[in-house]
């Protein structure tokens, strides 16, 4: 389990956090950007769509750590042993793995646009299925294990003897380079949606519902008697919208998308968020003569509940506007 003291220290956003012990904290959706994490001990840890932009894990232990669907925008992960973890739908763009071992690691859907990886060491049972990879994504001299190797996100490159070099411009096949303004719309697309992904994790966790909701940040009811608000989405809505997000990262990142699935994704996700754009609609008025009222504490966490329902909302329709010009819905 995590040390209670380096628990404490990341909380208090203490910037230098080297060797700390994070063994099984739960650390989902948690903005960690910038800090120095080296050598800090993450076993087991849950880093779900956590914010990592920038910080250097190098030397850091992630054994079976949770890292889907995270930003790892920019991260140093140099001459690390990553053992079973889990980085799918992670956006590692910039990222340097140089010299780092990747065992039995997931890079499935990950968005690896100028990610370097020289001198790595990729070995059985890493995957990189319909990662999201262009000429950028450096792979020289990586280490491979030969079925790895023939995958789509090493189009660029040869193997001989178990090491990739990069092909000559003549060896390169013109089909191998992809539509550069499609390529960045799904890149926009995806790191649109893990930032949806975490203000929906972030309200949830405010959420004034008695039977999942953390007491100590549950947001307050509103009134004389204080009855508890009502939610954004219900359980049963929300579950539908992670579903249909984690639907269109699949076909996002496929050579051939289904459209019928993308379509239907899309659907539901235009009706969440207009369930949700009504509802900050009728808050809005509520939460202001609240504050009014000066409620003190409990208007801070009604004013985060509330918030990051906006960025929500927001996130929606950014994304909306989006599928709908790579789809041409």
């Amino acid at each position: 389990m995590a040390d209670p003291d380096d628990l404490k220290a990341l909380w208090d956003g203490d910037p230098d956090l080297v060797g700390r012990d994070f063994r099984s904290a739960d650390l989902s959706g948690v903005d960690l950007s910038g800090r120095d994490l080296s050598k800090a001990n993450f076993e087991k840890a849950n880093l779900k769509n956590a914010n990592l932009h920038g910080v250097n894990l190098s030397g850091a232990k992630l054994t079976q750590a949770n890292v889907q669907g995270a930003n790892l925008t920019r991260a140093k992960m140099i001459q690390s042993a990553i053992v079973f973890v889990d980085f799918s739908g992670a956006d590692l763009s910039y990222s340097d793995f140089s010299g780092s071992v990747l065992s039995k690691t997931s890079c499935n859907k990950t968005i690896l646009t100028g990610a370097n990886f020289s001198s790595a060491h990729f070995n059985e049972g890493t995957t990189f299925d319909n990662a999201l990879a262009d000429e950028t994504t450096i792979f020289d001299k990586v280490s491979i294990f030969r079925p790895i190797a023939k995958g789509e996100a090493f189009r660029f490159y040869n193997v001989e003897r178990g090491i990739l070099s990069r092909k000559v411009d003549s060896e390169i096949d013109a089909s191998d380079f992809i539509d550069t303004t499609e390529y960045q719309k799904k890149i926009e697309a995806l790191q649109t949606i893990r930032r949806l992904e975490t203000a929906l994790q972030s309200a949830s966790k405010y959420s004034p519902s008695k039977d999942t909701a953390d007491p100590k940040t549950a947001a307050p009811g509103i009134g004389h008697n204080k009855p508890p608000l009502d939610e954004a989405l219900t359980t049963a809505e929300l579950a539908t919208t992670f579903e249909a997000l984690s639907a269109l990262k699949v076909e996002l990142s496929s050579k051939d998308p289904n459209e019928e699935v993308a379509r239907r994704s899309f659907d539901e996700l235009n009706s969440a968020s207009k369930t949700v754009s009504k509802w900050i609609v009728a808050k809005a008025d509520l939460f202001a003569d609240e504050f009014v009222k000066s409620l003190g504490k409990e208007v801070g966490n009604l004013k985060n509940w509330i918030g990051f329902w906006m960025v929500a909302s927001g996130q929606f329709s950014a994304l909306l506007e989006i599928i709908a010009s790579i789809f041409r819905f």
